[in-house]
């Protein structure tokens, strides 16, 4: 896989890999489909406001759900002050501990 990744690179070719040929299939329509649409179609869209930004960023965190970032975000206002929190400050938020 890493020399016919190496020749696509060295080609200017695109590499599709996949499980059957239905899902390179799939693949190609999506391709296909997006070919001469504008790039801000399929680029993610980035809420604004610092509290979307954050329930994006720590709901990535297993076990860390939109209501624990809610509490989080109210309680310390900050990413910064929530860092440097020690544990007993982190616990006793609500919804928060063992």
């Amino acid at each position: 896989l890493a020399e016919v990744t190496k020749m696509a690179a060295n080609n200017e070719c695109t590499l599709i890999c996949a499980w059957s040929p239905e899902e390179v299939a799939r693949y190609l329509e999506i391709l296909k489909s997006y070919e001469n649409k504008p790039a801000d179609l399929i680029q993610e869209r980035v809420e604004h406001d610092y509290l979307s930004r954050l329930t994006g960023v720590l709901t990535n965190v297993r076990g860390v759900n939109k209501t624990d970032v809610h509490t989080l975000g109210s309680t310390f206002g900050s990413v910064a002050k929530m860092m440097t929190a020690p544990p007993e400050q982190l616990a006793a938020c609500p919804g928060m501990g063992p």
